[in-house]
């Protein structure tokens, strides 16, 4: 988004948790306007808290884009439309990719099961976001704004695998088992170990989603 704005006068200011991956923040750096670090691990903000913690001074316009662009992953289930798998497996982080995909195999494939691999941990059918970092560190986060969207789903699904949570140990055990065969990091390695620890038909088709291209250092 930062590289985009570029030349456009929009200053992107990044609201980060202050336990950010310094990789990761190196690159921000090189883009975004300003990087305000925040602790996370104690508060939801609210659209109005990260308007005033990016503001400067009151005559400033600023917008809000906290909530993801969901919509853009149905495109990924217009792809796999014809192959009409069995289960679609994916990384669950903040939920954006899992949100948009369940969009679109609602609207598509409504027969295919859609399984989510994360970190955090289901506590009384509530999604637990504040678990402690992860090696798979894209998958943590204190907080998303699709909590309740994830809740909803996982509550109207009568599939009860639709939510796999795993140990950094299992994820990391995946991860070098494949890291060799398939370009992954720990965040999308999380989707095969979630495919380990299904009880999958041989015969049913499944598609497991390898996303993230960020930066891992051992």
């Amino acid at each position: 988004m930062a590289r985009l704005a570029e030349g456009t006068g929009i200053k992107v200011v990044c609201i980060v948790d202050q336990s950010l991956n310094s990789n990761v923040r190196k690159n921000l750096e090189k883009y975004s306007y300003r990087i305000v670090d925040v602790d996370l691990s104690w508060k939801d903000l609210k659209p109005e808290d990260v308007i005033e913690l990016a503001r400067e001074n009151g005559d400033r316009v600023i917008w809000d884009v906290t909530n993801g662009y969901d919509a853009a992953f149905e495109s990924i289930v217009m792809e796999i439309r014809r192959e009409a798998p069995d289960w679609l497996i994916t990384p669950l982080g903040a939920g954006e990719a899992f949100v948009g995909l369940h969009k679109g195999l609602k609207r598509y494939l409504p027969k295919t099961k859609l399984v989510g691999a994360g970190v955090h941990r289901l506590r009384h059918h509530e999604l637990e976001l504040r678990a402690r970092p992860s090696k798979a560190d894209k998958l943590y986060t204190p907080y998303t704004p699709y909590k309740e969207d994830i809740e909803r789903i996982l509550k109207e699904s009568t599939c009860e695998n639709l939510y796999i949570h795993l140990s950094d140990k299992e994820i990391m055990n995946t991860y070098k088992k494949i890291c060799s065969e398939i370009s992954c990091e720990p965040s999308s390695a999380a989707a095969f170990a979630a495919l380990l620890k299904l009880n999958i038909n041989k015969d049913s088709k499944v598609i497991v989603i390898n996303s993230g291209k960020g930066i891992w250092v051992e």
